[in-house]
């Protein structure tokens, strides 16, 4: 219990924090790349303010679920980051594998329709992916720095869409 966030069911940013540095330091013995994608609800308070709080607790919910529907391998891991953001761990995992499996929840979402008390609300999201060889150490801190500031493109590019983090950006 002390792993999940209880609102979503998936872990929480505890287990997240945890996850991280282990496989960063997994990855550093094995010398294998890892991948971060952190995403959040576009334009998400507006939803609180429109429909409720209540609704907006559904919504994460069933984001939370339709993500975690998209991870195919057991060491692929979903994270509720923050209030309406999320991470996902992907152990040997390189750039291109991590941006086409965050294309994948991005489009999962974007078609996901959630009806509460007869209305039917949608939703988009902007992600952002980081990929790490673990040939070089690296601080958990700017690892998670470089996959948002992929999200921070995505947002600035117009949101409901997958960014990459590039050195210089």
């Amino acid at each position: 219990l002390n792993t999940l966030d209880s609102l979503s069911g998936i872990f929480n940013r505890r287990h997240f924090d945890k996850r991280l540095q282990a496989e960063l330091r997994r990855g550093r013995r094995e010398l294998s790349t890892l991948s971060l994608i952190l995403f959040d609800i576009d334009h998400f308070k507006k939803v609180n303010d429109t429909y409720g709080h209540t609704t907006g607790d559904e919504v994460i919910r069933s984001i939370s679920l339709t993500a975690s529907q998209q991870l195919n391998r057991a060491t692929d891991e979903i994270f509720r980051y923050g209030g309406e953001e999320f991470a996902v761990l992907l152990p040997n995992t390189d750039l291109a594998g991590a941006k086409i499996l965050a294309e994948k929840i991005r489009s999962a979402i974007e078609n996901l329709n959630i009806t509460l008390n007869e209305q039917t609300l949608s939703c988009k999201i902007s992600l952002g992916v980081a990929s790490h060889n673990s040939k070089e150490p690296i601080e958990p801190g700017f690892f998670i720095e470089m996959a948002d500031s992929a999200l921070y493109k995505a947002k600035q590019s117009g949101r409901n869409q997958v960014q990459i983090y590039e050195k210089g950006n």
